[in-house]
């Protein structure tokens, strides 16, 4: 508020819908005299673009394998089942706010993309081994006697707005979008159990249980897509695409994003 004389106040308001106002109110003598304006403002656009980009990458892989008692040279006196799951889920969200934007002498548009990620990761191995043998525990009959096993490890990162850059590009009626997702930082859990059962000396049958944890982090990663502008709606870019890429990964890509005018 800025004060002039005698007793004249200025008001400036920043309304909604790109409206201001500004009003006068003296107080004199003479009496009270009240005058305003209402006008439109200019928007923070400087030609660049707005939206989202989301990503999620998910890979799974699994493996038993089932032993015989002499199947196998190295397991001539045993049997059992080994089982192996892992588990891989990343997830990003880029709401992208307005950007700066260079246009080339042969038409062609690059835009600077800057917004606020949120992402979540995961990655979980899974391992179980049971197996039997039998055991001679003389003088006593020979008994059934083994070990059941368990190794749990999960790692589980999050962003949560965090600031990320990428760029758009447009010639000549195809577009390229590049987006770079941060360092995720999380914690690693490794669980091992082991379960030994039926062998003659006791010491060999207690079971344990240990817990480790330690910090971790997933690797940056910067993601690609290139299509064809839509003749009809060149100031929108948008659109979606699945595929597995060369580690065998399943990724989806969603990508959203308007000429701010």
């Amino acid at each position: 508020i800025q004060k002039g004389t005698p007793r004249v106040t200025y008001r400036f308001t920043n309304g909604d819908e790109r409206k201001s106002h500004y009003t006068v109110e003296s107080f004199s003598k003479r009496g009270i005299g009240i005058g305003g304006i209402e006008f439109l403002t200019e928007t923070e656009c400087s030609g660049g673009y707005t939206g989202t980009i989301e990503i999620t990458k998910r890979k799974v892989e699994t493996d038993t394998k089932v032993t015989a008692k002499g199947q196998h040279m190295s397991d001539q006196h045993y049997s059992g089942t080994d089982t192996y799951t892992f588990t891989f889920d990343y997830t990003a969200s880029a709401e992208i706010t307005d950007s700066e934007v260079s246009r080339g002498e042969d038409g062609s548009v690059s835009a600077d993309l800057r917004g606020l990620v949120t992402a979540n990761a995961s990655r979980i191995a899974d391992e179980k081994s049971q197996w039997t043998t039998t055991t001679d525990c003389f003088p006593d009959p020979p008994r059934q006697a083994g070990k059941n096993s368990s190794s749990l490890i999960e790692e589980i990162g999050t962003l949560a707005g965090t600031p990320a850059d990428g760029v758009l590009q447009i010639k000549g009626g195809n577009f390229r979008i590049a987006f770079s997702i941060p360092e995720i930082v999380g914690t690693s859990t490794h669980r091992t159990v082991v379960k030994p059962f039926g062998w003659c000396m006791p010491e060999q049958n207690p079971p344990s249980d240990e817990t480790v944890k330690n910090d971790m982090s997933f690797s940056p990663d910067t993601f690609e897509i290139e299509g064809k502008v839509d003749p009809a709606r060149t100031d929108v870019i948008e659109g979606s695409r699945s595929f597995e890429d060369d580690m065998g990964f399943q990724v989806t890509v969603r990508w959203s994003l308007k000429k701010c005018r």
